[in-house]
């Protein structure tokens, strides 16, 4: 099964923040981001991944079995239909200060 859209949101977060931990770490102050913003939590001093934002699993099991069904009704191969966003479009929407 494929990782869901926002448990990857919060790892494209966590790469760009540690990518800009190297990419400044020949300065004094590498870093002035929040980790808090870019994919992690902390927890009893310590930082944790956040992992995804919202709800883990469907309420029930009709959520999934009219979802599915939906997506079956309106299936197409057109990928003109697909919509991709622009890396400045997720910095954007991103609370990722990164």
């Amino acid at each position: 099964m494929p990782t869901c859209q926002s448990e990857l949101r919060q790892q494209f977060k966590r790469a760009r923040y540690i990518a800009n931990v190297w990419r400044n770490a020949h300065l004094r102050v590498p870093m002035d981001l929040e980790p808090t913003n870019c994919g992690w939590v902390e927890q009893a001093s310590m930082y944790e991944f956040k992992w995804f934002e919202g709800p883990q699993v469907p309420l029930t099991v009709n959520d999934v079995i009219q979802q599915n069904e939906n997506e079956e009704s309106g299936a197409q191969d057109d990928e003109s239909d697909i919509e991709y966003a622009s890396e400045e479009d997720e910095h954007e929407q991103s609370d990722c200060e990164c």
